[in-house]
């Protein structure tokens, strides 16, 4: 390692950063009906959707916040903007569960983001075999895309909404 003279090491601590998890493997632990494994969906108004959200989603440029429902069956839902003021309760009440699984519409920014959250607060509580923290690796819209049909994995969905989001998809060159 070089070091300058005089200059004091630093050392920083890098906290651990959350495990990806594919849709495959989730969907094997629901269908086996593991107990085990919490889901905690961190989308706002985009968890269910409801008449205020069945208008064209994809504008050509962007995404409208609050137009892509359905979420995994038996998730909770958490919104990601009232997380820090439920992180105490979460740890509490999963914290002795084999896994705990994040996701949004993407899997991009919300989740992984509570996932940290919620991973500081169980070393800061200092749990004794804390679970196993995950991040849905492309969130609900790649759950949705291949699972959609399966109402023991998917609730909520609107099959018209989202042929409409997958066609804009395509043809827009949508993310």
């Amino acid at each position: 390692m070089n070091r300058r003279p005089g200059k004091p090491v630093v050392a920083i601590e890098v906290p651990e950063a959350p495990l990806r998890m594919h849709v495959e493997t989730l969907a094997e632990a629901l269908k086996a009906k593991d107990n085990q494994t919490v889901i905690i969906d961190v989308r706002g108004e985009d968890f269910q959707v409801t008449p205020t959200h069945l208008r064209q989603a994809w504008d050509g440029t962007r995404w409208h916040h609050g137009t892509k429902g359905g979420h995994i069956t038996g998730s909770h839902n958490v919104p990601y903007d009232d997380f820090q003021a439920h992180l105490d309760e979460l740890v509490a009440q999963y914290k002795a569960r084999e896994r705990v699984v994040f996701t949004c519409m993407n899997s991009q920014v919300r989740s992984p983001s509570c996932a940290s959250f919620f991973m500081n607060r169980l070393t800061e509580e200092d749990v004794t075999d804390p679970p196993e923290v995950y991040v849905l690796i492309g969130g609900f819209q790649q759950w949705a895309h291949g699972r959609h049909d399966d109402e023991d994995l998917v609730s909520d969905f609107d099959s018209k909404l989202w042929k409409a989001i997958w066609e804009a998809t395509e043809a827009e060159g949508a993310p």
